[in-house]
């Protein structure tokens, strides 16, 4: 993955979750994501994203309901099944 993918999948992402689960993710979920998909540290997110929340917050709330939320979504669309979270073989969904 290269940086230049990641608006193509911050885009995946967001209709992933918006299609499963009835609510997109919000701007602190979105900016998250796009640092670790940069390979960013979450003190280096707070830092470019100049979030007041702190590191903790963003470590402990954030990320953790951004996971929960992917993986919910993944599941719901059938891209992870429920029993295991082992990602099924939908090739069409990473190269639409």
């Amino acid at each position: 993955m290269t940086p230049a993918d990641t608006p193509k999948l911050l885009n995946l992402a967001q209709t992933l979750v918006s299609e499963q689960t009835s609510k997109p993710l919000n701007e602190l979920e979105l900016a998250v994501l796009e640092g670790i998909l940069l390979g960013q540290t979450y003190e280096q997110i707070c830092q470019n994203q100049n979030f007041a929340q702190g590191v903790d917050y963003i470590q402990k709330c954030v990320a953790y309901q951004l996971r929960r939320r992917l993986t919910q979504a993944m599941k719901r669309g059938g891209y992870l099944s429920e029993d295991a979270n082992n990602l099924k073989k939908k090739t069409s969904l990473v190269n639409s």
